[in-house]
């Protein structure tokens, strides 16, 4: 009887965090009201915005944050439910500048949206304004770079390859 009891209160438990989780997202009646409402929550303003990129029927916002020793890097993905929409990150923040090396680092990383596809993002400090990086998945491409900072960004969805 107890065993049945546990059981029945943990799946109890876990039923009403998850919804609890679904609770605290914030969805707004625009795109541009969850962004705005999205940087305001990551203490960033839309200085920090380095750009959007639409792939796949999945639009991705890119943001970039003063560190003490440099510069780093952000994405998030817009989830959309009943033509409302939603930040949400899913991943951490990557530096990309460092105040004390002339050649920063180039990074990519795998990360999923709410809806479960699969992309990899592209992340780095821009060596020219018509720089090529090259991909896991194809020949070189040109990514997107922010004039201010110089820091470019690309994302390709996996599920294509």
């Amino acid at each position: 009887m107890r065993l049945k009891r546990f059981v029945l209160l943990f799946f109890l438990s876990l039923l009403i965090g998850c919804s609890a989780n679904e609770d605290h997202i914030k969805w707004f009646a625009t795109k541009e009201e969850a962004i705005q409402h999205g940087l305001k929550e990551e203490g960033l303003s839309a200085g920090n915005l380095l750009g959007k990129i639409q792939s796949d029927g999945e639009l991705f916002v890119f943001f970039k944050r003063k560190m003490k020793d440099g510069e780093a890097a952000g994405i998030v993905h817009l989830r959309e439910s009943n033509g409302k929409y939603a930040w949400y990150k899913s991943n951490a923040e990557v530096q990309v500048k460092y105040k004390n090396r002339k050649k920063a680092p180039h990074v990519s990383f795998e990360l999923k949206t709410y809806s479960d596809k699969a992309y990899k993002a592209y992340f780095g400090s821009a060596d020219s304004a018509d720089m090529a990086i090259s991909t896991d998945y194809g020949p070189e491409v040109t990514p997107e770079i922010d004039k201010e900072s110089q820091i470019y960004f690309y994302i390709v969805p996996m599920n294509n390859y």
